[in-house]
């Protein structure tokens, strides 16, 4: 349909204007065809998108656009060579025109279309290759858009043999040469430039102990660092690992992490010692008395100090430590009561657990504390009782003192 000027007026582009009787301007005159022909193409939009024109719905022609039905049609023709028709004809082939087909039959190879009688096209992959067995099925909605010279399938490929629209990028590989923390790579045949983004393979022949560079054949050689930019730690890299690099423009980088970039908590330091294989010590009533615990068991502590009574705070240890100890009564007699665990920090005391279930034959006492110990602290466990008689405590693992440094 072409613009319809005002009536009476030579130029196919005119343009319409209003009247205004009082000023004395006459107002356009519309031709029939610039209210028949508008009307003629929409309702030929509705009718050919499977509609009937209707004045009860005013979204007819909104509703035609929507369905894309002049674009669909049903293959006619036969395996490898379906035959659409469209309503109205298709004029003529033209590049982007999208066509949704209908397939009648799975393709065994190569595949053609004729629409609307034109000329027989070729349909492809999207990498430009031959249809395979079954990328068409029978049933299924074919998805074509026209390139200019064939049609392009743009569902996803179903065929299995032959050429795919997945492509192997083989990555060169190759063992290491060079030395420690100096890997050089020969590549067969040779790499005479690496561009941005390339991927490659080598099998590492050290394990490194600091920064490392990487020489593919002969090229420039170029730091090989972390994902994060920074340089290799001593053991990121192991005798005989085979790592995937890829070039990043001025260094190379390890495509995994490595060990350095793992955050490894330190070695809890501290001690455990209890008082298995050492004789059983006396308290005696309403005297507090330092305990023995000669028998370590567990010792990380790097510069504190424990000589069987005491705790001494090192450098470099102060910080927040849990503290934990135990006695046991080997005798409870009758008499006795109120037993109590301390944890004296510099002779005074920090913490206590008391228990006052007077008679027996055996008790247990427990205390625990965390505390903030500055170097030079002193810290013991001591018991206590009181019940006018000396009782005394067991030489077993059960009597134990500990202490571990949690937080610096």
């Amino acid at each position: 349909m072409k613009y319809q000027p005002p009536y009476g007026i030579t130029d196919p582009n005119g343009s319409y204007i209003n009247g205004n009787p009082a000023a004395g301007i006459e107002g356009s005159i519309p031709p029939a065809a610039s209210i028949e022909y508008p009307m003629r193409e929409i309702v030929a939009a509705i009718q050919y998108s499977n509609f009937v024109p209707s004045d009860g719905d005013l979204m007819q022609l909104l509703k035609a656009i929507r369905s894309q039905y002049l674009n669909f049609a049903i293959d006619t023709g036969a395996a490898n060579a379906m035959v659409v028709a469209l309503t109205p004809a298709l004029d003529a082939y033209s590049a982007g025109t999208p066509l949704h087909v209908l397939v009648g039959h799975n393709n065994t190879g190569p595949a053609t279309i004729q629409v609307s009688g034109l000329g027989v096209r070729a349909v492809k992959r999207p990498d430009g290759s031959d249809l395979q067995a079954n990328d068409l099925v029978a049933g299924m909605i074919a998805n074509l858009v026209d390139t200019g010279s064939v049609y392009q399938l743009q569902n996803a490929v179903q065929g299995t043999s032959g050429a795919s629209s997945t492509f192997t990028v083989g990555i060169p590989y190759a063992g290491d040469t060079g030395s420690l923390n100096n890997i050089v790579a020969v590549y067969s045949p040779a790499l005479t430039a690496i561009t941005e983004g390339q991927f490659l393979a080598v099998k590492v022949a050290n394990t490194n102990t600091g920064a490392v560079t990487f020489k593919p054949n002969a090229l420039p050689a170029l730091p090989l660092n972390r994902q994060d930019g920074a340089a290799l730690q001593a053991n990121d890299i192991l005798l005989n690992e085979t790592l995937l690099i890829e070039n990043h423009g001025t260094y190379y980088q390890c495509i995994s992490y490595v060990p350095s970039q793992f955050p490894v908590a330190p070695l809890l330091r501290g001690w455990r010692a209890d008082a298995q294989g050492y004789g059983a010590q006396g308290i005696p009533s309403s005297v507090g008395v330092v305990l023995a615990n000669y028998h370590v068991t567990d010792n990380s502590m790097v510069t504190s100090t424990f000589d069987g009574f005491t705790l001494t705070v090192g450098a470099g240890e102060a910080g927040l430590w849990d503290l934990m100890a135990q006695w046991v009564f080997g005798q409870y007699p009758q008499g006795a009561n109120n037993i109590s665990t301390l944890i004296n920090v510099n002779g005074a005391n920090m913490a206590m657990s008391t228990d006052e279930t007077p008679g027996g034959t055996a008790a247990t006492c427990y205390t625990a504390a965390t505390i903030r110990l500055k170097v030079g602290d002193r810290v013991q466990v001591q018991a206590y009782h009181q019940a006018g008689i000396t009782i005394t405590s067991e030489n077993s693992p059960r009597q134990y003192f500990s202490g571990y440094l949690i937080s610096r």
